[in-house]
């Protein structure tokens, strides 16, 4: 397997990012990665079946021309307001009487046991996060293998997405001739990629911006501890400009880039003029107007960050900086207009992985990459493999009597 190509391909609601790498010697090495424009795809859910095959055709095509090798395998990143976050707790007692040594196998079964109970119908887990485990109710640990005890209690954090999404992504894949080797939740393998251990474990906030969705991972103690979603994303800033000022989409993304600044510094420029050209004419106006356009939206957008970050850092008692990646992290000053609302540092995350020939890797392919890399480390780990792909026995036929059921019902 360590020799085998594969493809991260991240499903956004604008970009198709694709990365191909492969481990050689325990470093992953990045041999090339693509992007383009998402078609077919709307708040991560196919809309358009044709336009989508299309698209993913191109781009993985074009990765194989440039790099005159086959891709067969493909790890997909998903993302969206249809991800689901969700703490679930479970218990097995061993004995009344007596204590007992506990096995990792007691570890799998109660992990199983807190997906069963946690996991609705017609959802599919993408991720299962042991928050700790609990020995006769009165000693919290989170690696309770070897120790005695007759009951063990666990509660575990669940990531999951509708079953209907994401067989349909699969199909489509597959019927473009790849195989999907597992699918995950873009912001958490971006973490792999971006933030340090020693961030994981002492603590560290990921800010996502996406598109359309703002996906805030809180991590401590080497485990993903919380996530809350916000939806307000790069796209909403542009629809907010392109409305107030009556201009198209595309003009509306230009001047968000070239000319939305936050920073107090350069209020001076606010009232320079811009001229802009539309359809049949010619129109003025000025910096400030911009600003003012997507003030509402920026303002309530804080506020909910600010909630949220109040209410989590403070009951986790995470001290820590916040690492913040996509497309909106680059707008002038809007970094520091966090930092006064959270009164945390915000820093522009950076990929700590390089391309095979030494050049620096945007973090727009932080999630591309970081699915290669989720999905090497954890290929081997007989737990994550029963809630993979294909999954085990259990999996399987929990699979096919769900879509006997909706094929029939």
């Amino acid at each position: 397997m360590g020799n085998d190509l594969l493809c991260g391909l991240e499903i956004g609601s604008c970009f198709l990012r694709a990365a191909v790498a492969k481990q050689q010697k325990n470093i992953l090495n990045v041999l090339g990665y693509e992007s383009i424009k998402t078609a077919g795809i709307e708040n991560g859910r196919i809309v358009d079946l044709s336009a989508f095959l299309e698209s993913m055709h191109f781009i993985i095509h074009k990765l194989q021309n440039n790099l005159n090798k086959q891709i067969k395998k493909i790890v997909l990143g998903i993302n969206g307001d249809f991800i689901e976050a969700k703490f679930s707790p479970a218990a097995v007692a061993f004995s009344h009487r007596t204590n007992r040594y506990i096995r990792y196998s007691d570890i799998e079964l109660i992990r199983r046991q807190s997906v069963l109970l946690g996991l609705n119908f017609g959802q599919k887990l993408l991720h299962e996060f042991p928050q700790e485990f609990l020995l006769d109710e009165d000693c919290r640990t989170n690696n309770p293998v070897g120790l005695l005890a007759r009951k063990i209690a666990i509660k575990s954090l669940l990531l999951t997405a509708p079953h209907s999404l994401i067989d349909n992504l699969i199909n489509a894949v597959e019927q473009i001739g790849f195989e999907v080797e597992g699918i995950f939740f873009s912001p958490f393998v971006s973490s792999l990629v971006v933030l340090n251990q020693d961030q994981i474990k002492n603590g560290a906030v990921l800010l996502d911006i996406g598109a359309n969705v703002t996906n805030i991972l809180f991590f401590k103690d080497q485990i993903l501890k919380d996530f809350v979603s916000i939806h307000f994303g790069g796209e909403c800033i542009t629809q907010e400009i392109s409305k107030q000022l009556n201009i198209p989409l595309d003009l509306a993304e230009d001047l968000k880039k070239s000319y939305l600044v936050f920073s107090s510094q350069r209020d001076n420029e606010f009232d320079n003029n811009i001229v802009i050209k539309t359809a049949d004419s010619y129109k003025t106006i000025q910096r400030s107007q911009i600003l003012q356009a997507t003030k509402s939206k920026i303002d309530t957008f804080l506020q909910s960050l600010k909630d949220v970050f109040e209410s989590r850092i403070y009951r986790d008692n995470i001290k820590c900086d916040v690492v913040a990646v996509g497309g909106c992290s680059y707008l002038e000053g809007f970094l520091e207009k966090i930092e006064e609302i959270i009164a945390l540092s915000v820093g522009l995350g950076r990929l700590n992985i390089h391309s095979s020939t030494g050049e620096t890797i945007s973090t727009d392919y932080s999630a591309a990459i970081g699915l290669i890399l989720y999905y090497l480390k954890t290929a081997n780990n007989s737990y994550l493999k029963a809630h993979s792909r294909n999954g085990n026995l259990f999996t399987r036929t929990a699979n096919f009597f769900y879509r006997i059921y909706h094929n029939y019902f």
